[in-house]
């Protein structure tokens, strides 16, 4: 919370790793931290009542749904019937013999948010192959699917990978889908998965659409202790501090993060020689700086 946290989803696939007991404790550490979140509950009667959030924040009302592709040590088939239905809102591939079930499931869910009249639908889908830079078939069929039923904003994750973002105008309104930001706090190197990136949505707070959003390139630092430091690479790039305690081999390392989280969300490989600390786009893609004007006065010429 002190970083600046308000809301999580626990919808993931591990949520499951401790069994019942470890997910129970995990929602009972949120609330007695008052950290808000769903994705995952206690009991059918909690399910009922969360698994449709509903947050105001700046005069905005936002609607979030949650699921999970996938969970640990546990089969679909009881996530979808039997004792342990309550535990998440799961999602399966097309042909999956529980899709239309599913699929059904989800539009009740859209068609429930949309009865509180919310500005904003906002989905957070825990999906796709790990370690793919692009998203897949199963990650754009539910991308369609939500759309569709209508979301405005796609936040997804579990690649541990950096997807690409941007905003579809195709439809009557403007639709912005994240496909996976990358690792936040944890490092796959050999995966560029010390590659990730902060978010961020851009809403005209009169008309409640979406206008703009941007991305912040972040680096992975890991210390031999085991912690993981993700740093902003424009911060790097200009606290003397920070710089300090890379080395030469991190500075190159950032300079391949920096390529690589640009070319795969954005289309667009670029370097560091002359950073940005948010790189910003819209429903026409990138968005690239203005240059200033060169005055040459009589002693330059």
């Amino acid at each position: 919370m002190n970083a600046g946290f308000d809301y999580v989803t626990t919808a993931q696939n591990h949520a499951l790793d401790k069994g019942v007991v470890g997910m129970n404790r995990t929602c009972r550490v949120l609330e007695q931290k008052g950290l808000d979140y769903s994705g995952t509950y206690t009991g059918q009667q909690e399910k009922a009542s969360r698994r449709i959030k509903v947050i105001d924040t700046h005069g905005i009302k936002l609607a979030i749904l949650t699921y999970t592709f996938l969970m640990n040590r546990c089969k679909f088939d009881k996530l979808l019937s039997g004792d342990l239905s309550y535990i998440t809102s799961p999602l399966v591939s097309k042909g999956d013999p529980y899709y239309e079930r599913v699929l059904n499931s989800v539009r009740e869910d859209f068609e429930d948010a949309q009865s509180y009249n919310p500005d904003l639908i906002i989905v957070l889908p825990h999906w796709g192959k790990q370690f793919a830079d692009y998203p897949s078939p199963n990650q754009l069929n539910w991308e369609k699917t939500f759309k569709e039923l209508g979301a405005d904003i796609i936040l997804g994750d579990h690649t541990h990978s950096v997807q690409p973002v941007y905003i579809d105008d195709s439809l009557d309104k403007p639709v912005y889908t994240l496909y996976c930001p990358g690792n936040y706090a944890n490092i796959y190197r050999e995966h560029n998965g010390d590659c990730s990136a902060l978010a961020e949505v851009y809403i005209d707070r009169n008309t409640k659409k979406i206008i703009g959003g941007s991305i912040i390139p972040m680096w992975t630092a890991a210390q031999m202790s085991g912690n993981y430091r993700p740093l902003p690479i424009y911060k790097i790039l200009t606290d003397k501090k920070i710089k300090s305690e890379l080395t030469t081999y991190d500075l190159q390392r950032v300079s391949e993060a920096q390529k690589h989280i640009t070319k795969i969300m954005l289309g667009e490989d670029i370097n560091i020689d002359f950073p940005q600390e948010r790189y910003y786009f819209d429903e026409k893609g990138f968005m690239r700086a203005k240059a200033r004007q060169i005055n040459i006065t009589d002693e330059m010429k």
